[in-house]
């Protein structure tokens, strides 16, 4: 029943820190819109909470589904005002790689200092070649999300699905 603020204070006062957030992907394809609305309200105040925490990675999806609208102008310039907004800062606003991540090269191309990525090994398997986005994106990736899988979104222990981790522990090391 606690609230999420709470475990905050509850990791803080026992020393612990809360490296990783990951927000709300549910409402991803707000992206497409090319207006102020409140999925950029909603991502402006989980920087500001991520800030006044200390998260280091804020997760955040570009779009959802397969097939899902293409970010918006305003969207990309959304993006470079959060960016400014982290200057100064330990925080980085971090998309993961999706079905789809014809937005993140969007997003990527923008070359903005505290914009990352976090690679999702899982998603990288089932929907992409996991080798090509690791090497595409490689000078982005900030953090990662590590589960294995057979070809479908399934979030197993690594090992147990049918990811080439010998070809991927390279990369990552990278």
């Amino acid at each position: 029943g606690e609230n999420y603020k709470d475990l905050f204070e509850v990791a803080n006062n026992i020393g612990l820190k809360v490296e990783q957030v990951h927000l709300d992907y549910q409402n991803s394809n707000m992206f497409a819109k090319n207006s102020e609305n409140e999925f950029f309200e909603y991502l402006e105040n989980k920087i500001n909470e991520g800030l006044k925490y200390g998260v280091k990675h804020l997760i955040v999806h570009a779009s959802k589904g397969d097939n899902p609208p293409h970010i918006s102008h305003f969207s990309l310039n959304k993006l470079v005002y959060f960016d400014k907004m982290l200057n100064g800062s330990d925080t980085k606003l971090c998309f993961e790689n999706v079905r789809n991540n014809r937005n993140i090269n969007d997003i990527f191309n923008l070359k903005l200092n505290n914009i990352g990525m976090c690679y999702d090994s899982g998603h990288a398997h089932a929907y992409s070649n996991e080798v090509e986005l690791l090497s595409k994106y490689s000078n982005v990736i900030c953090c990662t999300h590590l589960h294995d899988n057979v070809g479908k979104d399934t979030h197993q222990i690594i090992g147990s699905g049918s990811i080439d981790w010998q070809s991927i522990y390279p990369l990552l090391n990278k």
